[in-house]
């Protein structure tokens, strides 16, 4: 994972369990508290895109599946109204129309 941290014009791209991180095209160091306020800043604010993206993925998957079940039902009422219209009794069953 990696972590661009706009105020400072840098990307983290490791961290050690021991709070060293080591930036693009530089050695580990250990951070200050300036650095590591902008590193947890920068992070916060990823969590909260990352949790919108995917809401709005599975926001997505669900109206994806609701039409899915809408079509499927269209399908099947279609179905059961030809099939009663070839028995001669079309005046009982109103086929859906979409518009």
């Amino acid at each position: 994972m990696k972590l661009f941290v706009e105020p400072m014009d840098a990307t983290v791209v490791e961290v050690s369990p021991d709070g060293r991180v080591r930036l693009e095209n530089e050695d580990w160091s250990e951070p200050t508290l300036q650095e590591r306020r902008a590193f947890i800043y920068a992070a916060e604010n990823e969590v909260v895109e990352l949790r919108e993206l995917i809401a709005i993925l599975q926001d997505g998957r669900m109206a994806a599946l609701l039409r899915a079940v809408m079509l499927d039902a269209e399908k099947i009422d279609r179905s059961s109204a030809a099939s009663v219209h070839k028995r001669g009794k079309s005046s009982e069953v109103d086929i859906p129309r979409r518009e």
